[in-house]
């Protein structure tokens, strides 16, 4: 059985993930709030038992609730976890954060294969600060290749 807690748990890292909802707030019947933290009684096993939430690809939630008539959030998971797969967790406490649109999980899910693909080039972009663009290494060293004679016969 599910509650809501004010009390304090052990500090555990909490992990970030998005999780849908019905258009009440609603999931499995179980009623929740926007900041509010909810603990779940007894075992967490994926699919099973747990409050359940998508940490892998973004959009993968959508395997679980329809982008029309759902609302998306981003939560916290702490306490003892389980997954069984890539893409969903189950957890003992969930926290209800921002709720999110369809733009934000866009975004999200282009950072997340960018923050999976390898990076190649003489330039690196930061794509947590505005895309910025940092010269490598290889960059300075081409650099100096093309404005002096070196390794020109």
């Amino acid at each position: 059985m599910a509650s809501a807690t004010t009390k304090k748990t052990k500090t555990i890292p909490a992990v970030q993930a998005i999780k849908g909802f019905d258009r009440d707030l609603r999931c499995r019947g179980f009623q929740f709030e926007v900041g509010k933290s909810y603990q779940h009684d007894g075992p967490v096993v994926a699919c099973k038992s747990g409050f359940h939430a998508v940490t892998g690809h973004p959009l993968a939630v959508f395997n679980y609730y329809p982008p029309g008539g759902s609302r998306f959030f981003r939560v916290a998971l702490s306490g003892d976890q389980h997954s069984d797969d890539q893409d969903k967790t189950a957890a003992a406490i969930l926290k209800v954060g921002a709720e999110v649109g369809i733009t934000d999980l866009v975004n999200d899910a282009i950072k997340w294969v960018l923050g999976r693909s390898p990076r190649f080039g003489i330039v690196y972009t930061d794509y947590d600060n505005d895309y910025r663009r940092i010269p490598k290494d290889s960059a300075k060293w081409f650099q100096r290749l093309l404005t002096t004679d070196a390794g020109v016969d």
